[in-house]
């Protein structure tokens, strides 16, 4: 039996991960559709993780969704090197005006950033994601930030549409 070979590492954020996760949520089928066309590797981080579980009713086993989770995706921790390209992404993004001056969207910023810097240490290609201020930052970073390629920014509603054909009955 033929091996499949991986050719890319594709990252996913909080609003992309999550609808995925959705059986029949209209952008799980182009999440899905996209992964398979790439034949990828997906990769969360752990802060994407940490914010799945905090949607999660009470009652939920949450060590049993993160283990089912860490079969499903690489899962990758927030180290020390990741906090340096974290902070230089903070960095360029307040230079060029783009962290929210009230302090409950700066953390939210932040803790996006941090999920970027992830996805860049990671290696990924490509960096899956729905919320609108994400389409920003590309284009404020330059392509290599501390010798790591800047993944490829793409928004999950802009992936192509998945097309179902109802049963001809054939």
């Amino acid at each position: 039996m033929a091996t499949r070979k991986i050719n890319t590492t594709v990252f996913l954020e909080s609003s992309a991960l999550i609808p995925m996760l959705d059986n029949g949520n209209a952008l799980q089928a182009r999440i899905l559709a996209h992964l398979k066309t790439v034949n990828a590797h997906v990769g969360i981080d752990t802060v994407v993780l940490s914010e799945y579980l905090a949607g999660l009713n009470e009652s939920t086993d949450k060590a049993e969704v993160v283990e089912r989770l860490s079969r499903q995706f690489r899962v990758y921790s927030f180290d020390a090197h990741t906090a340096i390209v974290c902070a230089e992404v903070f960095r360029i993004l307040k230079a060029k005006g783009q962290i929210p001056k009230a302090k409950a969207d700066r953390q939210i910023t932040k803790a996006d950033i941090m999920i970027m810097a992830s996805a860049i240490v990671s290696g990924s290609a490509e960096f899956i994601y729905n919320d609108g201020h994400f389409s920003n930052y590309p284009k404020f970073l330059p392509a290599v930030i501390h010798g790591h390629n800047l993944p490829t920014f793409m928004r999950a509603k802009d992936l192509p549409p998945v097309i179902v054909q109802d049963d001809l009955g054939l």
